[in-house]
């Protein structure tokens, strides 16, 4: 289930992918046993994989990786509801290199892949609401925002406002 795009390889979390999660989400303390909780078979069926999501666990974890297999960063696939067609992704990039056109170019595969594979007919993404920058490649994609969270996330003690985007399969800036 390596989800493709042109620049870029979406692919199981790996226990070498553990210097890497460390610097994306700035925690020293993390394992490698909690990298390998991420770990499913990626050469599963949908269905198979459905079935192996059991219902304590509603995510599972990909790492972004370029063609050479450099990895970039990771995408999860959240609160999938297989009933209601809609999950939520979330996304986090080194913040040492300039990772834009491929943030864009795994965005979009996994979008086509959520539309194509899962057959699903939305996908929610929480962006903070003054990241410009994160906001634009979204609308570029195709996401449209839907609503603006006044204050709702905290972080070192300041509050700051969500923007919820969603994007359905006609949105999409590209076919799948």
């Amino acid at each position: 289930m390596n989800i493709k795009g042109d620049i870029t390889i979406l692919r199981a979390c790996e226990p070498q992918d553990l210097g890497l999660f460390r610097r994306v989400y700035k925690n020293e303390k993390v394992r490698t046993y909690q990298i390998s909780k991420t770990i499913h078979d990626i050469d599963m069926s949908i269905e198979d994989w459905r079935k192996a999501l059991n219902d304590n666990m509603s995510y599972y974890q990909l790492t972004i990786a370029a063609k050479d297999e450099t990895g970039l960063g990771f995408l999860q696939f959240n609160n999938i509801d297989w009933k209601n067609g809609s999950i939520q992704l979330e996304f986090a990039v080194d913040p040492d290199h300039d990772q834009r056109e491929h943030l864009k170019d795994a965005l979009t595969a996994a979008a086509k892949f959520v539309f194509g594979n899962m057959r699903f007919e939305t996908i929610v993404i929480y962006c903070l609401a003054h990241d410009a920058d994160k906001k634009n490649l979204l609308e570029e994609i195709g996401f449209i925002q839907d609503a603006l969270l006044r204050s709702r996330i905290l972080r070192e003690n300041k509050r700051y406002d969500l923007a919820l985007y969603t994007l359905l399969p006609s949105d999409l800036k590209t076919s799948f």
